[in-house]
């Protein structure tokens, strides 16, 4: 009789997990399984989001920072919910959209409002 199976072996300085099961298949259920395990997969090996993005819908939204001398320069904020959104980010400075009328400030961590479907590329100043 099969049965799903997930096995982690730490290997050296990493960690190797073994999924013995059809994730893809499950998540077309509820994401709940998938999510767990790619959060513990994050969490051993340290991995964060950028930001400390914290989305309502979870893996909708996307920050990358492009850098100039050790500080973020641009950032370019991508969703990919049908949804708006609030999402919450860590971060300092003024973030200025480039191609909407958006402006985000920021002293530490802050609840912004993400539209559905969002692109855009914002410029980080320290202000």
């Amino acid at each position: 009789d099969a049965a799903p199976c997930v096995a982690r072996v730490r290997v050296a300085a990493g960690t190797v997990y073994y999924c013995g099961t059809n994730f893809g298949q499950a998540a077309e259920r509820s994401t709940a399984g998938l999510d767990a395990m790619l959060a513990r997969a994050a969490a051993s090996a340290g991995i964060e989001p950028v930001c400390s993005l914290q989305a309502e819908i979870a893996r909708t939204v996307h920050i990358d920072l492009l850098s100039q001398a050790g500080a973020a320069r641009f950032a370019v904020v991508t969703s990919s919910s049908d949804r708006e959104q609030s999402v919450h980010i860590v971060a300092r400075g003024v973030w200025r959209g480039l191609y909407r009328d958006v402006m985000w400030r920021f002293d530490g961590g802050a609840d912004v409002r993400v539209p559905a479907r969002f692109l855009e590329l914002f410029v980080v100043s320290p202000e």
